[in-house]
């Protein structure tokens, strides 16, 4: 498995689904970028991971950089899948799938594209490096063996975008299910909003990136028209979170808005336990927007908590049909205030919006999803489980 992000994989809820999911049937190793130099190598259960360290990661941020960056990044990484034999190589994201199918032509093996995002619709690219993306996934993405992405509505639209490939496979973002719903009881939160205790406070918790797009700031304008009893809580990184505290200290939020870092993902939903609602932000601003549904809504939903998203169609869909939360207009701070504060106006109705969570996690978790990547990787293989 391929991946070039500068967080590291361990934050990465879906390569490692997918990596322990198929490494109870094959051998599996995850070629990730460096972020901490103590940490080259290391192995996690039955995963393997190796981390490239980029001699270029230091230089500036700006285009031509970021170009010697990723050429620097497609040598090592293409080098260092072709020195693996291999039968399947897992490009996560368009950035690593071309040194996967020139490691896959090396060795003849199988190449997967798995598109966590609608790459070359996201709306934080300039208007020439999208163009060349997709150009560059337009010939690419013909050459993969499959296609995966995380909803049905993305898979349409890449069909749309790519007339003559195949439909895509949708394998979804959503955790485990726990066999006894949501038992975590860890109040992880509390000391993020500078209390021992949460008294008759309500958390409604963010958790994701602060960055562009995300709809935060309207967010955080929003938690002055919140209850008195209710805290918002960001657990998260990213290039806007000295931004967003300096408006929360602008806007006298301190007691209403409380930050909280990142954690690797195998200790998160005990953190997303400790809250009563979660949120999703995200901004009209792109396709890959606009067609989300991502990771944070089925983790919310996971520990029993009703959601307050925006009103896209994923999201409206999932949130109207199973009755688990608001929906709101994330350009309106008004909106995203009613919408939260509607989800605790009614205790009755509160505790119905955590009841139906039930059936969300049953409609939704990785055991049916993980049933789908590893028929899919049958068939890559000519195999077959059924026996």
């Amino acid at each position: 498995m391929f991946r070039m992000e500068y967080t590291d994989v361990v934050f990465d809820s879906r390569v490692l689904r997918e990596a322990e999911t198929l490494s109870d049937h094959h051998r599996v190793q995850i070629i990730d970028v460096l972020g901490d130099r103590s940490r080259r190598n290391e192995q996690k259960g039955s995963v393997r991971i190796e981390r490239i360290d980029l001699s270029s990661r230091s230089l500036p941020s700006s285009l031509p950089f970021k170009a010697l960056k990723y050429a620097e990044f497609l040598v090592r990484a293409a080098m260092r899948g072709m020195g693996k034999t291999c039968d399947v190589y897992h490009a996560h994201d368009l950035p690593t799938l071309l040194p996967a199918l020139v490691a896959g032509r090396w060795n003849r093996a199988k190449v997967v594209y798995d598109s966590h995002e609608l790459w070359t619709e996201q709306g934080n690219l300039p208007a020439l490096p999208q163009r060349m993306a997709k150009w560059l996934e337009g010939i690419l993405i013909r050459k993969a063996d499959r296609v995966l992405v995380a909803n049905r509505s993305r898979a349409l639209i890449m069909r749309q975008m790519y007339r003559d490939i195949p439909l895509p496979d949708v394998i979804m973002n959503c955790p485990p299910l726990e066999e006894n719903g949501p038992s975590r009881k860890a109040r992880r939160l509390i000391e993020s909003t500078g209390a021992e205790t949460t008294g008759n406070r309500r958390i409604v918790l963010y958790q994701g990136g602060l960055s562009f797009g995300r709809g935060i700031e309207n967010l955080i304008a929003a938690a002055h028209d919140f209850r008195d009893d209710i805290v918002l809580v960001l657990l998260g990184q990213g290039p806007l979170k000295e931004e967003l505290m300096r408006q929360v200290r602008e806007r006298g939020l301190e007691k209403k808005v409380h930050f909280h870092d990142y954690v690797p993902y195998g200790e998160l939903l005990d953190y997303t336990a400790s809250a009563d609602a979660g949120l999703i932000t995200y901004r009209n601003t792109c396709l890959n927007n606009y067609h989300c549904a991502p990771n944070k809504l089925f983790e919310y939903v996971s520990v029993g908590l009703p959601v307050a998203a925006c009103h896209f169609p994923e999201l409206e869909q999932v949130v109207n049909e199973f009755g688990i939360g608001k929906l709101f207009d994330p350009e309106s701070p008004h909106s995203i205030a009613d919408a939260v504060n509607g989800i605790f106006e009614s205790e009755a109705e509160y505790e119905t919006m955590k009841q139906n969570t039930v059936r969300v996690r049953l409609r939704f978790n990785w055991a049916n999803e993980a049933k789908k990547l590893l028929t899919i990787y049958d068939e890559l293989l000519n195999r077959d489980r059924s026996g």
